[in-house]
């Protein structure tokens, strides 16, 4: 570039509340082409908008002269998403609904803000966009930002909220959003849906997505792709489907501490505006390429989700943007996955510099087919919440089965159910949740066990609990620990040693050594939490374990073993104790 400029303008666009845009309409193929608009919106719309109005660069290398940081092992996107390699590229941000592109004139900043802003209205419909422009003015060889030119949010319109009067004028019926103008479905003698244009909009672009190939794939369809190369793979294209026969898991994950890892890597606000740039972009690169490189290994190691036999996989990504993760899968691998999602990339981070970790906060929702999606990831989203909460430092997972047609508050709902009497005056809690990534992992496989999904013939019936025992040993831990304690005893030996031996491993590496005396030495699977010698709490896996053990048991698979059913008890009729022992799925609502 000339030496003569000094001056430019970086353009800031930001998509207000873009994941209650992406699943507006609560159908999956919707969800998965409302996605592929906003990657071909950020990958090709706006940038070839940008260079079109004259973006440029006032510097010849972005990245002043530094040498781009190493691929992380196992993220096949690393040689796509490589913005450290780009030096002239005058697009500087296009993640997660955020774009910044740099101009050399104010006018040709402000003419892309315009016409950026109607490309994404013609793309998104009803949507809220922050747009500011930087003015940079370089300085004694340095670029520095000299102000803002602040712009209103712009509410951009595509047919929005109304009251519609006309019988000719109704309400779109997949969204509630916008006039239905189209009528679609109607196979197999199904009644026929009037849909607005943006469900339409979706759902072609849906197809273009599962039709897409080489570089007109879009970062979610090329990280699928790349896991075990499952390319000629199919995926469902409705919850139920994916569900294959039991509950729906949706899971959704969050980098801990980014915006202050932001802040460390961007320093010294007076420093050069492209030099605080790059360090800024190297630890976002560094973070979701760590992110991506570890739920591909999950991905490819979680038993069930991929069906070779039947060239099938049951989970769709519905976003992987930046630190952010959010997907649907069958709900009976869901752990499972999670847990080898910790592992992988504790793995990584060990591997890689010991100051710089990658951790997540990653929350589970399981729930009904039926169940509103839109309820369901507002809850994946509270427990992913809870799992940062507890820690920051290491990932975390919490995780909750809801069987019943609504959705308490989920704070009040466990305060309520877990909460119980405990010893000298000390509260007992029924629960640990949430629990670290390699104490879910041990869970998962004790679980499995205690309620294996397949029986073989040489399974010694000692060792089999029956589903009204399950319940009944659950309501009495409710209850409190004594009578949780004599529910146990009520249990065949064998049985109970097999429980005592999971708690046990489950609990001595949540705390991280073995532990000490129970209440009176009797309260086997109870235990302190806060110091040994004065806990502020007792408190108990041995629920968790049993939940965890039963969620391959929900939905139309049935029980693993024929006999459960058969040995309800009287205490055990009729009480809803537990997601996994709850209602049955008749009794849940559909959407």
């Amino acid at each position: 570039m000339p030496d003569a400029i000094d001056k430019a303008w970086v353009v800031c666009l930001e998509i207000k509340r873009i994941q209650t845009w992406l699943f507006s309409v609560p159908k999956l193929q919707p969800m998965v082409g409302a996605n592929a608009i906003l990657a071909k919106l950020m990958e090709k719309t706006l940038p070839h908008l940008a260079v079109a109005k004259g973006a440029a660069l006032p510097v010849a290398d972005r990245t002043c002269g530094e040498k781009a940081p190493a691929w992380i092992a196992g993220d096949h996107l690393a040689s796509w998403d490589d913005p450290l390699n780009k030096k002239t590229d005058p697009i500087l941000v296009r993640q997660a609904g955020r774009f910044h592109a740099v101009f050399v004139t104010e006018d040709a900043a402000k003419q892309f803000a315009r016409a950026a802003a109607q490309a994404i209205g013609d793309a998104c419909g009803d949507v809220r966009v922050q747009c500011e422009i930087e003015a940079l003015e370089c300085r004694s060889g340095a670029w520095r930002c000299t102000g803002k030119v602040a712009i209103a949010e712009v509410a951009i319109s595509g047919g929005g909220n109304a009251v519609f009067e006309s019988s000719l004028l109704q309400p779109c019926e997949a969204s509630g959003l916008g006039v239905a103008a189209h009528r679609v479905g109607g196979r197999n003698g199904a009644r026929k849906l009037r849909v607005s244009a943006d469900v339409i909009r979706r759902q072609n672009a849906f197809g273009d997505h599962e039709a897409a190939k080489g570089e007109d794939c879009d970062l979610v369809k090329r990280f699928y792709q790349g896991v075990n190369k499952l390319g000629g793979y199919r995926q469902p294209n409705d919850f139920s489907d994916l569900a294959d026969g039991g509950y729906l898991a949706v899971l959704c994950a969050d980098g801990n501490g980014v915006g202050a890892g932001r802040a460390d890597a961007e320093g010294n606000k007076d420093d050069d505006y492209f030099a605080r740039w790059r360090r800024t972009e190297a630890y976002f690169l560094r973070t979701r390429s760590r992110i991506r490189a570890a739920l591909a290994t999950a991905l490819a190691d979680t038993k069930g989700l991929i069906n070779k036999k039947e060239t099938l996989v049951r989970y769709r990504m519905l976003m992987l943007g930046g630190d952010d993760i959010l997907l649907v899968c069958r709900a009976d691998r869901v752990l499972e996955l999670a847990s080898k999602l910790s592992q992988a990339l504790d793995a990584i981070n060990a591997s890689g510099e010991a100051s710089a970790s990658t951790t997540i906060g990653i929350g589970i929702a399981i729930v009904h087919p039926k169940f509103p999606f839109r309820r369901a990831h507002e809850l994946a989203e509270a427990l992913m919440a809870s799992a940062k909460k507890r820690s920051r430092s290491q990932t975390c997972v919490d995780w909750e089965v809801v069987t019943a047609a609504a959705l308490p508050d989920l704070q009040a709902l466990r305060h309520a159910q877990w909460v119980t009497g405990g010893d000298a005056g000390v509260a007992a809690i029924a629960s640990l949740r949430p629990y670290p990534g390699h104490v879910l992992a041990q869970m998962v496989e004790k679980a499995q066990k205690l309620v294996p999904e397949e029986v073989g013939a040489d399974l010694d019936r000692g060792a089999r609990i029956g589903r009204g025992q399950w319940r009944r040993l659950a309501e009495q831990t409710l209850r409190g620990m004594f009578l949780g304690e004599l529910a146990k005893r009520e249990l065949r030996p064998t049985a109970r040693t097999e429980i005592d031996a999971a708690v046990k491993a489950v609990a001595n590496i949540w705390a991280g050594a073995p532990q000490p005396p129970k209440p009176h030495g009797t309260c086997d699977h109870w235990y302190p939490i806060g110091a040994a010698d004065a806990p502020v709490a007792w408190g108990t896996p041995l629920l968790d374990l049993i939940e965890v053990a039963h969620i391959h048991t929900l939905g139309s698979r049935g029980v693993a073993h024929d006999d459960l059913q058969a040995e309800e008890t009287e205490a055990g009729k009729g009480a809803a104790v537990g997601g996994a022992l709850g209602d049955t799925p008749d009794q849940v609502g559909a959407a």
